[in-house]
């Protein structure tokens, strides 16, 4: 005689089990008390048969749920953008250098290369994006900002670049 499958003396198992059992039974009693579709046309008072009724209108699949629009925390000037500028603007646009007479540690001279709300038309932006010799920092001289840098300025300016308060005024 052959031995029964693992798979097969599982089956066996939940087969027989009094919840399994309990759930058929359940299922198929509830399938007795609905009463049968029928599908002749039913007679009216005088013997004449009429149309079929119409099936009923199938459900309807619940409505797609949007996927949740991912939330983006604002740039915090203080964690990130100050930073930012002490590591790639400082040395020639801070507060021992002002070249160009542009300058990136004061909130005037900040505001002066940026359109608060608007990236695309800012000078800042437009600068450290520039493939040609308006790139800045310039290539032969220091490190260069990272794309995650760039999308980090880019999202600050979109955001309206806002300043700390507590960032020198400056003109």
């Amino acid at each position: 005689m052959k031995s029964m499958s693992t798979t097969s003396s599982k089956f066996l198992v939940l087969a027989c089990s009094p919840l399994f059992v309990g759930a058929c039974a359940f299922a198929l009693s509830a399938c007795a008390t609905q009463p049968a579709a029928s599908t002749a046309a039913p007679a009216t008072a005088d013997g004449v048969t009429s149309a079929p009724a119409a099936a009923p209108a199938p459900i309807a699949a619940p409505a797609p749920v949007a996927a949740p629009t991912p939330v983006v925390a604002a740039i915090d000037f203080d964690q990130k953008v100050q930073p930012f500028f002490a590591t790639y603007c400082f040395r020639c646009h801070g507060p021992n250098r002002q070249s160009g007479r542009t300058r990136f540690d004061t909130k005037a001279g900040i505001l002066a290369r940026v359109t608060p709300g608007d990236a695309d038309n800012s000078t800042l932006f437009h600068m450290i994006t520039a493939t040609d010799d308006d790139h800045m920092p310039p290539q032969n001289i220091q490190e260069q900002p990272t794309a995650d840098d760039i999308a980090m300025i880019k999202q600050w300016i979109s955001e309206g670049a806002k300043v700390s308060d507590s960032y020198p005024s400056g003109t």
